[in-house]
């Protein structure tokens, strides 16, 4: 039971208590105000050869909670609003496209279909 639940926990955390998390595992990627993240191949696991190493970055506003997403890879991400104007329609992104913003519990796939991340974060923000 222990190690049950060690596995459903969040391997990491940001101050401001954002991350993007896998759907699949533990693996939760702090978000920091300021900072862009990159997220690809190496990162804990994600090994498929068709996610660049830079596939993608998650840019944290310093002064809201917004998120912009950018395709660094050449294979588009996929991105799906978990609300608003079309909650389930996927956006795809292109390296060199413009960046999407990302909202809380909207969800990123690195790959049409696989390799599923979320935005969390608190209620009420994003």
């Amino acid at each position: 039971p222990a190690r049950d639940e060690k596995r459903r926990r969040c391997v990491g955390m940001s101050v401001t208590g954002w991350c993007l998390r896998s759907t699949v595992g533990p693996l939760c990627i702090p978000l920091t105000a300021g900072v862009t993240t990159i997220v690809g191949r190496g990162l804990a696991g994600l090994d498929d050869k068709r996610i660049s190493r830079q596939h993608a970055s998650l840019s944290a506003s310093t002064s809201t909670a917004a998120f912009m997403l950018e395709s660094l890879g050449s294979n588009p991400v996929v991105l799906v609003r978990a609300a608003g104007d079309e909650p389930g329609m996927p956006i795809i992104l292109r390296r060199g496209e413009p960046a999407a913003e990302m909202r809380r519990l909207d969800r990123l796939f690195l790959l049409a279909g696989t390799h599923e991340f979320r935005l969390d974060g608190p209620e009420g923000e994003a």
